[in-house]
């Protein structure tokens, strides 16, 4: 911005709009660091103290909002794998740890919903979910991105 001037600071010409670019290069570093000291705590709560008890809280939550057992099954799977791994290690692949988790934990939610509700829109989204397959059937996609065409009354 120095080498430019008044011409570096100023936002209104596109092509030299350096403090915008200034401004968004933190963004990337900002947005990757986030994610990363967030799945670092997760880790760490995790092998700490508390580990425990917090596992065995989602291991029920899951069991009461999904009645489909391989929802129980594959968070018993990732349970087995984060317990056969150390501190380091969790830390060293918190966010894959952390991200796997979500997936059990949103697929469950889904489920949940969709048994709820017994949509066709919603029940379609829990298997496009479940089959980590989102190409299915084309029929819904308006529907699950812009919402019924006609208003529920």
């Amino acid at each position: 911005m120095e080498a430019l001037g008044g011409a570096g600071y100023l936002e209104h010409e596109i092509d030299i709009n350096i403090a915008r670019l200034y401004r968004e290069s933190q963004v990337n570093v900002i947005w990757e660091g986030t994610t990363n000291v967030l799945s670092d705590d997760v880790a760490r709560v995790m092998k700490g103290k508390r580990g425990p008890a917090m596992i065995g809280a989602f291991e029920k939550y899951i069991a009461e909002v999904s009645a489909d057992k391989s929802v129980a099954d594959e968070f018993a799977a990732w349970k087995q794998w984060v317990q056969g791994m150390d501190l380091e290690a969790t830390r060293a692949d918190a966010r894959n740890v952390t991200y796997k988790l979500a997936h059990v934990i949103v697929r469950a939610l889904l489920l949940r919903n969709a048994a709820k509700t017994g949509d066709r829109v919603d029940i379609e989204i829990a298997k496009r979910w479940q089959n980590a397959d989102l190409s299915g059937d084309h029929e819904y996609d308006q529907e699950i991105l812009y919402g019924q065409k006609t208003a529920k009354l």
